[in-house]
């Protein structure tokens, strides 16, 4: 029996150098792996997404023809909590009480790989079944299969649906993929420097030789009342706070970036050569200068 890829579903992140998603499993569902079973269809998986393979009657007809409502749906698990850090998500997603779902339903044409997302809310799935979206009641009906641990450990689902965006040609593969952004935000560097010490002492500069990713950093005035520069107060009693802020929100990204240096006023060499980069959960840096003032 010759079998040849109906079409493949990958996750790519630009947060990633190599831009392949390693942070989730992709499982079938229990609906799903029969129908595959029942098509005598073959599923692959790999490190960011999965394949599926058909069995073919001849090079353009498969052995048990795809019936036109047929849907394959996948559950999403993430398996990196960091995830969260550094992903771009929907402001109306909350960790546990939304699902992400992935779908080629609006796609038309085979040569259109890039599915849409929609966040669902975990509350609307108890709705009264007459009063839920498609989507909702097939979301509905496929957590219902699941055990409530599962269902709390499934970040989203992914759809795949019977339609124009596959191939009719089954010499050809389709191809879907599900493309996260990586968080952008504003960079904060507080220094913690000796009181009297002028806000214009110091600067940072990205040494960076592609000057159009290059990092640019301004004097930012402190909030009345900021939280951190209280606690580095009642820690430092007689130091005071310096905040410099990139110009723009950063993106962030697997690899740091080394480039950035902190500058001190009439110093000829840099005060300090590779600045640790802010935490991707929260953009902000605290440098202590006060030993070294």
């Amino acid at each position: 029996m010759r079998y040849q890829s109906y079409f493949n579903l990958k996750l790519f992140h630009n947060y990633y150098r190599e831009k392949i998603c390693p942070d989730f499993t992709l499982e079938s569902t229990l609906a799903c792996q029969h129908l595959l079973q029942g098509h005598r269809c073959l599923l692959k998986s790999s490190i960011n997404g999965v394949q599926i393979l058909v069995p073919l009657e001849t090079p353009q007809q498969p052995l048990i023809p795809l019936d036109r409502s047929l849907t394959l749906t996948f559950l999403l698990r993430l398996n990196n909590p960091a995830f969260i850090s550094f992903t771009q998500l929907d402001p109306r997603f909350q960790m546990g009480h939304s699902l992400y779902v992935f779908s080629n339903e609006t796609l038309t044409a085979s040569d259109s790989s890039e599915m849409a997302s929609v966040v669902i809310q975990r509350s609307d799935l108890t709705k009264p079944a007459v009063t839920q979206s498609p989507i909702e009641a097939r979301c509905a009906a496929t957590l219902a299969t699941l055990s409530p641990h599962q269902r709390q450990t499934v970040f989203g689902l992914v759809e795949i649906h019977n339609n124009g965006s596959l191939t009719a040609d089954f010499s050809q593969s389709s191809e879907f993929k599900v493309t996260l952004a990586a968080k952008q935000q504003i960079w904060a560097y507080y220094l913690v420097v000796n009181k009297g010490t002028s806000a214009q002492t110091f600067s940072i500069q990205d040494k960076n030789k592609d000057k159009s990713a290059a990092i640019s950093f301004e004097t930012a005035i402190i909030a009345s009342g900021d939280r951190i520069v209280t606690a580095l107060q009642n820690r430092f009693p007689n130091s005071q706070s310096i905040l410099l802020k990139s110009t723009n929100p950063v993106t962030c990204q697997q690899i740091g970036r080394p480039q950035l240096q902190l500058l001190k006023q009439d110093d000829a060499k840099p005060w300090i050569s590779h600045l640790p980069n802010p935490p991707n959960q929260h953009g902000t840096q605290v440098i202590n200068l006060l030993r070294d003032l």
